[in-house]
Formats: C-alpha cells, sequence, structure tokens
C-alpha cells in the first residue's frame, strides 16, 4: 500500500508539472502523456544499453572516456558538467565503449543486396526460388544463401559508419516542465550551429501525406549539420511518462520509491525517404532520445533522496550517415570524438539557459 501511495503521488506531481505548458508549446498543455513509447521500444532493440545513470549512482563517478585524464565525480556533475561517452572510443581505464550495433532495417537491406549479388555472381536469379524450380536449382540457390550469409553474419559485428553517442547533465533549480519546454523548443533556435532547420510538419501537411496522429506524436523536418556532414531527414517523435522503483539508501534502511520519467523519442521515417518537401538525404539512420527525471541526491553519509529541484537529464543518440555520401570510417577517430564532444556538450548546455524556476 505504501508503494502505492508513492505511485499515486508521482503521477499526481507529473501531472502538475505536465498541465503548465506554455500555449504555444508544440504538444498541446492538455495531453496526457501516455505511459507507452513504441519509438523508444524499438530503439532499445539496437542501441547501447545506457550507462551513464547506472554507473553516476552506482560508483558515483562516470567515465567518459574520450582523452580525458580522470573521471567525472558526481561533485562536478552537480555543478553542471556534461559527461559524454561515444560509443567505440577508449576508456579512462583499460578498454573502449562497446561499438554500436547493426540497425536492423539497415541490417535486413545490407543481407538482402548481399545475397542478391552472391546469387547473381553464381549466374542464379533471386526469383528462381519460386515453386516451379526444379529441386536441384533450388538446393544449388540455398547453399548460395547460406554461403552468403555466413560470409556476412553481421549479427556479431558492430557497424562503423554508425555514430552512437550519449550524454548526461544534472540541471539545478528547475522542474519537468522546464526540461521539457527546452525539449519542445525548435534547436535551430537554441543550437543554431547545428540545427540549421527544423520545421514540425503541420495539420495539413501530414493530411497530404495520408497521416494521422495521437496528440503526443510528431513530425519533425531537420537539416542537421556536424563538422563536414550536413544531413536532412524526418523523424517521427513520441512522448510518453514513465515511472520506474528505485531503492534509496535512507537512514532508516532502503526505501523503495517510485521515480516519474519523461521520454521523448524518436526515428527517422521511412514513409519521407523520397519526400519532395521533406525528403532524406545523406543519412540512413538518425534516431535517439531524451530522458528526464528527478535526480537522486547523496549526502556524506551516503544517504540518498529524491531532489525534485533537480532534474537529470539523459541524451542518447544514434546516426548512420550515408557511405555513399560519407564513408566515415575513413575519418580519423580523434576529429569524431571531438566534434561528438563539442556537440553533445552544446545540445545539453540548452537546460541551463534561463530556465524557470520553482
Amino acid at each position: 500500500m505504501f508503494v502505492n501511495r508513492i505511485f499515486l503521488l508521482s503521477f499526481i506531481y507529473l501531472f502538475s508539472c505536465i498541465s503548465v505548458f506554455a500555449e504555444d508549446a508544440p504538444i498541446p498543455a492538455e495531453v496526457e502523456l501516455p505511459m507507452d513509447n513504441e519509438v523508444k521500444a524499438y530503439l532499445d532493440v539496437f542501441f547501447q544499453p545506457s550507462r551513464l545513470r547506472e554507473q553516476l549512482y552506482a560508483e558515483d563517478s562516470i567515465d567518459s572516456g574520450t582523452r580525458q585524464l580522470t573521471r567525472f565525480t558526481r561533485e562536478q556533475l552537480e555543478t553542471g558538467t556534461v559527461a559524454m561517452i561515444r560509443y567505440g572510443s577508449k576508456k579512462v581505464q583499460e578498454g573502449c565503449f562497446p561499438m554500436p550495433n547493426w540497425e536492423p532495417e539497415v541490417l535486413r537491406n545490407r543481407m538482402k543486396d548481399f545475397i542478391d549479388e552472391s546469387l547473381w555472381e553464381a549466374d542464379l536469379h533471386p526469383l528462381d526460388m519460386a515453386e516451379s524450380v526444379v529441386a536441384e536449382k533450388r538446393e544449388e540457390i540455398e547453399k548460395v544463401i547460406q554461403s552468403a550469409r555466413s560470409n556476412l553474419d553481421c549479427s556479431h559485428q558492430k557497424d562503423l559508419q554508425a555514430e552512437e553517442v550519449e550524454g548526461i547533465r544534472i540541471v539545478n533549480d528547475t522542474n519537468f516542465r522546464a526540461m521539457l519546454e527546452k525539449i519542445q523548443d525548435r534547436f535551430s533556435d537554441t543550437v543554431p550551429e547545428h540545427f540549421l532547420y527544423q520545421h514540425i510538419l503541420t495539420h495539413d501537411e501530414l493530411m497530404a501525406r495520408g497521416l494521422n496522429l495521437k496528440p503526443n506524436e510528431q513530425f519533425i523536418f531537420t537539416r542537421f549539420k556536424i563538422g563536414f556532414i550536413q544531413i536532412y531527414y524526418t523523424a517521427f517523435q513520441q512522448t510518453s511518462r514513465h515511472f520506474i522503483e528505485v531503492n534509496l539508501n535512507t537512514p532508516k534502511g532502503i526505501k523503495k520509491q517510485a521515480l516519474p520519467q519523461i521520454i521523448v523519442a524518436w526515428r527517422s521515417d521511412d514513409r519521407f525517404l523520397d519526400d519532395d518537401q521533406f525528403g532524406q538525404k545523406n543519412v540512413q539512420v538518425q534516431d535517439g532520445y531524451f530522458q528526464i527525471e528527478p535526480y537522486i541526491a547523496k549526502d556524506a553519509e551516503g544517504h540518498e533522496w529524491v531532489d525534485e529541484k533537480r532534474i537529470l537529464v539523459i541524451y542518447h543518440t544514434y546516426t548512420r550517415v550515408d557511405p555513399l555520401y560519407v564513408c566515415i570510417e575513413g575519418i580519423s577517430d580523434l576529429f569524431r570524438t571531438a566534434e561528438c564532444r563539442s556537440f553533445v556538450e552544446k545540445m545539453l548546455s540548452i537546460f541551463g539557459r534561463d530556465h524557470a524556476k520553482l
């Protein structure tokens, strides 16, 4: 009963934060956010598991890698320092962070293309798998397909053309409303050096394409630049609310508490791949999410509590540039890491600018 009461109070707290959105926010103030997020569920299939939050709370510091001489401490993060990891880069400690995985659709397309090429090289046609084909030829085709799959076993490889980064920041003297308003702002206004242009598709633009959205969903067209790379894409975005149960080390022992979260997740959408106005260019995947929640503070004795005046923000994104545009494997690791670090720091710095206080 006690845990259920905590959940109820957390619901009331979260709704009170959401209900005071600005009237011009892209998602209307009266929208009740759902507790499921299909986009985030899809990202969880291939994204590297988020590690910064867990490492912070378990070790009171974060290994940010990327040529840092030391780990970021909890005290540094509490002053607003941004910690970030680029997956595939070296850790401060021995070893490297895991490489980005293959995005499922890219992996399927890559496998299909490789199998088709292998069949053509064997003077066979992919359509020869039809029932009318004699058994001997079908057996020959199946052997070629199995050989192709063995030669291109991407399930145990990592995608060297993908870039995946994760950043974390603690924002002081703020609340859910202020953080959500920052996410709902056009990043072309707040980070214009990277987001050259952004546009939330209107009702008329969606209707012209036969698309209907729920109140917590959006399509956002973006022109994005990092380094010398420019990409164009339209992303499908969902916003949702969640609750997780955490164990807090209090002076009276371990206490269970429900922690509210809001997740904003997006995927580049293939329905706009060849759209005349909002089409995709120079990129195959641009997916990611923000996760915001109250910060779990800790005192010198190791006692923990949920500090509702401080918000933990996680930013996790995955980009696969079209290799026909730029093969990023040929770009130095040092340059890629520096560009990613600069970008993530700028993205998370927006949450410390003129945020509304409680």
